[in-house]
């Protein structure tokens, strides 16, 4: 990657394990990319809906590639949101990586 990973957590304190889980699924989206992965910058956040509700958890990562910019935005859908962290962060490194592929894909000329 050009740019360093950047996380950005927002409205909850992280652990050392959502953050290394974070790393390892950034480094193998650059693996998976061929090692044209610019930059990536995932965001996690907490929203707490109301105070008898409990927090539900939203993931987005933005990557640069040749070419263009990939948006995996997985919060402002109800089925995206989940009461666990690593799973609103396994999911939308999942929904990249789906993402990854259609880009090198369209970028052979297979699409």
């Amino acid at each position: 990657m050009d740019s360093p990973l950047q996380v950005t957590f927002l409205g909850f304190t992280h652990t050392p394990d959502l953050d290394g889980l974070i790393r390892t699924s950034a480094f193998a989206l650059e693996a998976d990319a061929g090692n044209h992965l610019t930059s990536c910058h995932v965001f996690v956040e907490c929203a707490h809906q109301h105070h008898s509700e409990k927090p539900v958890f939203h993931a987005r990562i933005n990557l640069e590639l040749p070419g263009g910019v990939l948006a995996v935005n997985r919060e402002h859908h109800a089925q995206h949101s989940h009461e666990d962290a690593f799973i609103a962060v396994r999911d939308a490194f999942d929904a990249a990586s789906r993402q990854i592929t259609d880009w090198k894909r369209r970028r052979n000329g297979d699409a």
